[in-house]
C-alpha cells in the first residue's frame, strides 16, 4: 500500500483528522479554515459508483473552530454498513475544503480506499 492509501472495514467507526498545513519558511504552519466547509467522498473506480459522502453540517465531517487548520471526519457503522469488499486499486478517495470565496483545495487528493468486511456480523 501506498503512504496515501486507507482501508475501512465495512460496519464499524471510520475517523481520521488532518491538519491542513503550508509551508513557511522552513517550518509547516496550519491554515486558517475557519468559515470553511469540507467534504469527503469515496467513489468506485470503474464505475464512478458513489459510495460514501461525508460533509461538514452534522453529516460527517467537523471543522473545530480556530486557525488550526483541524479537519475531522467520523463516519459511523450505519454509513459504512453494507459497503462491499474492495481492494486497493477499486475505490479512491478525496477530501476538499470549500472556502466562503468559493475557491476549493484538495486536502487529501485522490488516493485508494480498500474496503475489508470484517469478521463479527452485525
Amino acid at each position: 500500500m501506498a503512504a496515501s492509501d486507507i482501508e475501512l472495514t465495512a460496519g464499524t467507526t471510520f475517523a481520521f483528522s488532518v491538519t491542513w498545513q503550508q509551508k513557511n519558511g522552513d517550518a509547516l504552519a496550519p491554515i486558517d479554515i475557519t468559515g470553511c466547509t469540507a467534504r469527503f467522498q469515496v467513489r468506485d473506480v470503474k464505475t464512478d459508483e458513489l459510495l460514501i459522502d461525508a460533509q461538514t453540517g452534522g453529516r460527517g465531517i467537523e471543522i473545530p473552530a480556530g486557525p488550526d487548520g483541524l479537519i475531522k471526519v467520523s463516519l459511523g457503522p450505519d454509513v459504512t454498513r453494507g459497503l462491499s469488499s474492495r481492494p486497493i486499486g477499486q475505490a479512491v478517495y478525496e477530501l476538499r475544503v470549500y472556502f466562503p470565496s468559493g475557491d476549493a483545495y484538495p486536502v487529501l487528493p485522490s488516493g485508494f480506499l480498500a474496503i475489508n468486511q470484517g469478521v463479527i456480523r452485525d
